[in-house]
């Protein structure tokens, strides 16, 4: 008679193709239809979960606190006033970071150090024209990789959006210049450069890039603990495997997942510094080149300041949990999309929804997405979901989508 959804707030609850069901409102319908009981836990809960709470729909099994517990000290570096970016030139760690390793060395601790991107660097761009390298398939942006062969370690770029790998550029694709720049940390340049740094480091690497298996990525982890100190080097997979408290842990950015242009990006870096709060007993140090009040409310828990002025932008931008999010998507021809998008604007009219294009496509293809935002209180609306039901099968439907892009 109980269902107990433990990380609520994380990911993969949400199926990925049709129906794209959300395992988490399934729940709660099971619950209601059946009588029975509901349990909502995590480090940091979702805005919405909190929103319910406060609006008494929710009681709380153990007290909802004002502060997340965590690291015995937590530490915020601004890499912006410590080491400027030049052409050729992206420091990786501040003096505070490096001491922070030495000191785990000296003293046999464990210590995790995150990542937020697989490669080298997250983007490489023209210093001149300041075009990204993009993939030659999909054209969108493309990281920077590496690999061994024959000995060698080979650079390649791959794109994490078709798989489409590509030899390294020398010039830029659109005007030519010579001067391309590397921008971001990737973890493989941070493998590199520890490896250079502190050549007697017992250093593990734990991401998608380097583990291929379940059992494999337990076998790292186990290996971490079990030894009498070292590094690990992980990005947000490695999270899901850190079952036991660390003795220092290191974020060496998360200025790219604050790039992304999503609604729910202020959340996730909020819930990503507080599970890394949670899993650290003595400190944890965070480098950013962003002056972020969002940064320092996550360094010291204060979960329910963050979620006053979170739920004050949602109402704001019509976000939920006051509104419903419904994406439908449609790719084909150029002919085949504008046609598709005049129908589609002239049959959901009343519901007045936003068109917009991808940032990025296949070539030869158009993918239009189209927003729409109901009322919570609104929803079902019978007469959309008829209209809903009532659109071709090649028209994907998506209610209260993980992202809009």
């Amino acid at each position: 008679g109980t269902i107990i959804l433990e990380g609520e707030n994380g990911i993969g609850w949400k199926q990925q193709r049709r129906p794209f069901i959300d395992m988490r409102l399934l729940a709660e319908y099971l619950v209601e239809a059946g009588q029975g009981r509901l349990i909502l836990g995590d480090t940091a809960l979702r805005v919405e979960t909190l929103h319910q709470y406060f609006e008494g729909r929710f009681s709380d099994l153990s007290p909802i606190t004002n502060r997340l517990l965590g690291a015995e000290k937590v530490q915020l570096v601004s890499m912006k006033k410590e080491s400027p970016i030049t052409p050729g030139n992206f420091p990786l760690l501040s003096n505070d970071a490096l001491h922070l390793v030495e000191g785990a060395l000296e003293r046999d601790e464990h210590l995790f150090i995150f990542t937020a991107r697989r490669g080298l660097s997250p983007l490489t761009v023209c210093s001149d024209c300041g075009s990204p390298v993009a993939c030659s398939r999909c054209k969108a942006p493309t990281i920077l990789h590496s690999k061994k062969e024959a000995g060698e370690h080979i650079q390649f770029f791959l794109c994490h959006k078709c798989a489409q790998e590509d030899p390294p550029k020398e010039t830029c694709q659109l005007c030519g210049s010579w001067r391309l720049f590397l921008l971001g940390i990737g973890i493989e340049r941070v493998e590199r450069y520890l490896a250079k740094e502190f050549p007697k480091l017992s250093l593990l690497r734990l991401d998608s890039d380097s583990v291929t298996n379940h059992r494999k990525a337990e076998d790292i982890r186990n290996q971490f603990f079990e030894s009498k100190g070292g590094v690990l080097l992980g990005t947000e997979m490695a999270l899901r495997y850190l079952d036991r408290s660390v003795d220092r842990t290191l974020i060496v950015s998360l200025d790219s997942l604050a790039a992304i242009p999503d609604w729910r990006g202020n959340e996730k870096i909020f819930t990503l510094v507080n599970r890394m709060r949670a899993i650290t007993r003595k400190e944890l140090l965070i480098q950013t080149r962003r002056d972020e009040e969002l940064l320092s409310q996550a360094l010291h828990g204060n979960a329910i300041e963050f979620y006053r002025e979170e739920i004050r932008s949602r109402r704001q931008f019509r976000y939920p949990p006051f509104e419903v999010l419904i994406k439908l998507s449609f790719t084909g021809t150029p002919h085949a999309v504008v046609r598709e998008e005049e129908k589609i604007l002239s049959y959901l009219k009343e519901f007045e929804p936003l068109v917009y294009t991808p940032a990025y496509e296949e070539p030869g293809k158009h993918t239009k997405h189209f927003l729409l935002k109901i009322r919570k209180e609104e929803w079902p609306n019978e007469r959309l979901r008829q209209k809903l039901l009532a659109l071709p099968p090649y028209v994907s439907i998506n209610v209260d989508p993980e992202s809009l892009l």
